[in-house]
Formats: structure tokens, sequence, C-alpha cells
């Protein structure tokens, strides 16, 4: 694997490897940061970098955005994601 693919998959891997050792504290954020969604400004951080694609930029197109987000602001979006799909219902008018 290349590039932000395998970077996930590492912090993947590492949650789920450690999920005796991190999980108590992952849920209970999570818990924080769904009692008290004012919280998740703490670790909602996205940084771009910009990696040359070739050895001496001049323009913009020759950079490649990537963006490193925080694992635990992924994790944290997709429980409210999942839990709106999983109640989609009680949002939508019948």
């Amino acid at each position: 694997m290349e590039g932000a693919k395998s970077g996930w998959l590492f912090r993947r891997v590492f949650y789920q490897n450690l999920w005796n050792i991190v999980g108590k504290n992952v849920s209970d954020f999570i818990r924080k940061i769904w009692n008290t969604p004012e919280e998740i400004a703490k670790i909602n951080l996205t940084y771009i970098y910009l990696i040359p694609k070739v050895s001496s930029p001049e323009f913009v197109n020759q950079f490649r955005p990537i963006s490193l987000c925080n694992t635990l602001y992924k994790i944290v979006n997709k429980v409210i994601v999942n839990r709106l799909i999983e109640n989609e219902g009680v949002f939508m008018k019948t």
C-alpha cells in the first residue's frame, strides 16, 4: 500500500490490535463528544501538506495535497454518521 491509505491502515490496525488497552478511553471519549458536541473542536484539526511531484516545483499543480486528520476525529465522525443512518426515519417526515 502507498501514501495516505497505508497511513490510515496503520492507525486502524493500531486501534484494532490494542483495543483492549485503548478501547475504554476511546469509548469514553466518543460518549463525551456525543453528550457535549462542542468538545469536538478540541480534536477537529486537519493539516494540509503539499508534497512536491517534481524535484523543484514552481507551480501549484506540481504539488500533491495531502490532508492529515486526527484518527479519533475520524472514529467519532464514523460513529455519528452510523447513528444518523440507524435513526434515519426519525429525521424524515413520512
